[in-house]
């Protein structure tokens, strides 16, 4: 029988639309209905990957999204969970 373990992260910063980028290379994910917000080209706050995917749950949408790229994350509520080992 499988377990399942999930570490909660939760977010330092949160990027605006007053301070991301139309185009670049990290996309900030948030609630709205083009689901991201923009884009910067700093470093990424979550290193998700085909091999650690890092789901997300919208806690205003309630819409769950599992990510495989690096990403950030926008203005609203969003809780951030990683597969443990």
């Amino acid at each position: 029988m499988a377990k399942l373990v999930y570490e909660e992260w939760f977010v330092k910063f949160r990027f605006t639309q007053d301070n991301v980028l139309e185009e670049g290379l990290i996309p900030v994910i948030d609630q709205s209905e083009k689901e991201i917000l923009g884009f910067h080209n700093d470093i990424a706050d979550h290193s998700a990957s085909l091999k650690n995917p890092i789901m997300i749950f919208g806690d205003h949408t309630c819409k769950i999204k599992i990510l495989i790229e690096p990403f950030s994350v926008g203005p609203k509520d969003e809780r951030i969970q990683k597969a443990l080992e």
